[in-house]
């Protein structure tokens, strides 16, 4: 579904859990910037808490069947023309009663080329669990206590997504060296007192 709020436009879907952790990278793998120029605020965004993935979050996702949490949000590093928004209403252009005709403009299909990289504006520790309860595996391959039998199901199961195209601001070259989207969305949220 294609969504708008302020002058952003976005994008809501569900993506198997197994795309999509294969088409995350954290800012912390793409080797995102100084650190140093960075505030405590923004590190903490950025950093994984290992600890807490395979001991709290990625052993509820592999061992709890009534699992379920909110969506995460991405943003595209390469998110260019090559993807497309079909929507319902292109493909039906006649026969839809007329209660329809306004939302099949927002429904559709999102069609990516293939090479996207997604970078996770919030959820990473939800990603990073995603990821660690398939496998059964933590960051290092060492095989996560907590999680006697990896959780391939969960492989096939739908993770909802919202995506934010990303923009680059005036005069850079890439996202790399840019941090303003990620800024945008976390700039209001509370501090999480969990660590």
């Amino acid at each position: 579904m294609k969504a708008r709020l302020g002058d952003a436009d976005y994008y809501i879907l569900s993506m198997k859990a197994r795309e999509l952790v294969k088409s995350v990278v954290s800012p912390t793998e793409m080797g995102i910037g100084d650190w140093t120029d960075l505030t405590i605020d923004e590190r903490c965004q950025r950093d994984l808490n290992y600890n807490r993935v395979k001991n709290q979050i990625a052993p509820y996702f592999a061992n709890d069947d009534t699992r379920f949490f909110g969506a995460v949000i991405v943003t595209a590093d390469n998110f260019g023309e090559e993807v497309s928004f079909e929507p319902l209403s292109d493909i039906a252009k006649r026969g839809l009663p007329r209660l329809y005709t306004s939302a099949a403009s927002a429904i559709g299909f999102l069609t990516f080329h293939g090479g996207e990289v997604l970078i996770p504006l919030d959820g990473q520790h939800r990603l990073k669990a995603i990821e660690f309860a398939i496998s059964g595996k933590d960051e290092r391959g060492r095989d996560i206590a907590a999680i006697p039998t990896p959780c391939t199901e969960l492989a096939n199961e739908d993770i909802t997504v919202i995506l934010v195209p990303y923009n680059l601001p005036a005069g850079e070259a890439d996202i790399h060296e840019s941090q303003p989207l990620r800024q945008a969305h976390n700039h209001r949220a509370a501090p999480s007192d969990r660590r």
